[in-house]
């Protein structure tokens, strides 16, 4: 673990890849390498490179954790494999400390999708619960502009523009 920090420190993702793959080769159930990895390609955008660590940890029975489900959410959605992304969003959203994240996330998704009256939903929801997310309101006027509810998202922007 210390020697893929360093190198990882060291601005060296190539060097604590080959040290993460070969920890991973000997023991695949060790949740925070394959986290650290995933980030790893996460940053080098090659995400898809890290389903297979989380495929194989959860094929051996072992569970995720909170924060690892929203980050095989975010790889999901990074290699455009929506529906599993979906799927560990909403799991990661039964987490009340990342539940307004996973959320947003999802509605982020939803209106890439083109699946904008969802999405609204969605942004709507959160808006319900922390009024103050901005990032929820932002995405929202975007998403309302796209559906084409001009009127809509123009009152969102300038919500938006009113709070510090």
């Amino acid at each position: 673990m210390r020697l893929a920090k360093c190198w990882l420190a060291a601005d060296r993702s190539d060097k604590a890849e080959i040290v993460l793959t070969h920890l991973l080769d000997e023991d695949p159930k060790q949740l925070w390498a394959i986290k650290l990895l995933a980030g790893v390609y996460q940053k080098t955008q090659q995400a898809a490179k890290a389903v297979p660590f989380f495929t194989r940890y959860l094929a051996l029975g072992a569970k995720l954790d909170p924060p690892a489900e929203l980050q095989l959410a975010r790889i999901y959605r990074q290699a455009s494999l929506y529906d599993d992304a979906a799927f560990y969003y909403l799991k990661a959203a039964e987490e009340p400390k990342q539940k307004m994240a996973a959320e947003v996330e999802l509605a982020d998704l939803l209106s890439w999708q083109g699946r904008y009256d969802e999405a609204v939903q969605g942004f709507r929801q959160v808006l319900a619960a922390e009024p103050a997310n901005r990032q929820a309101r932002l995405s929202l006027a975007r998403v309302l502009s796209w559906a084409g509810y001009y009127q809509e998202s123009e009152d969102e922007y300038r919500r938006l523009l009113a709070k510090p």
